[in-house]
């Protein structure tokens, strides 16, 4: 693995022009050169949505039931 080039360094022929691409470029060579921290911060970004799409389900069933017993 010597003759492999750090992952850290872009490639200049494949340099990202948006922000998405800058983070998943970002993701991808943090994964490449430490897995570890990158898929925590992946199970992380995971639960967060899980948590944001049950809090939205659960103040949507609050809602109606509050314009349920106002009329």
């Amino acid at each position: 693995m010597a003759g492999l080039p750090y992952p850290g360094v872009m490639d200049h022929d494949r340099r990202p022009e948006n922000l998405l691409g800058v983070v998943l470029d970002a993701y991808w060579t943090s994964l490449a050169s430490d897995p570890l921290p990158a898929l925590l911060l992946t199970g992380l970004l995971s639960l967060a949505g899980v948590l944001a799409v049950l809090l939205g389900h659960i103040a949507v069933d609050v809602a109606g039931r509050l314009v349920q017993a106002l009329s």
